[in-house]
């Protein structure tokens, strides 16, 4: 299921991790940009970030810990010396990016969240 929107969700569903499996995450219903109500965990701590702008704010709320992929072309978008401010995007999956995603690879990463912006290509929302 792809529920695209700015910064909002792509797979909301998914429950990660064995205590998760147990028991469901508390969720808050939101609306996204292109006006559909979504499920969100509460409490986000696995996100993929397809979209630079909201790749920007997590670094400055230092909240790159709850990163679990990003757009492969951050460095582009951001500038190569970008990762002085958040060395671990050296590190951390690259599953796509706004105007193309390896599917397998984002569900690797098990995302609770993505992170896409609204004028992603419709056939990657849906």
């Amino acid at each position: 299921m792809l529920c695209g929107g700015a910064g909002v969700v792509l797979r909301g569903d998914c429950v990660c991790g064995s205590a998760q499996k147990e028991q469901k995450a508390e969720t808050r219903v939101v609306t996204d940009q292109l006006g559909r109500t979504v499920s969100v965990p509460v409490e986000v701590n696995n996100a993929g970030v397809l979209q630079h702008q909201t790749l920007n704010i997590i670094v400055q709320l230092d909240a790159v810990d709850k990163v679990t992929g990003i757009l492969s072309s951050w460095k582009r978008q951001l500038g190569a010396n970008y990762a002085r401010l958040a060395p671990r995007l050296e590190t951390l999956p690259m599953p796509g990016d706004l105007s193309e995603v390896n599917i397998e690879s984002l569900l690797a990463i098990q995302p609770q969240v993505v992170f896409v912006t609204n004028y992603a290509p419709p056939e990657m929302i849906e």
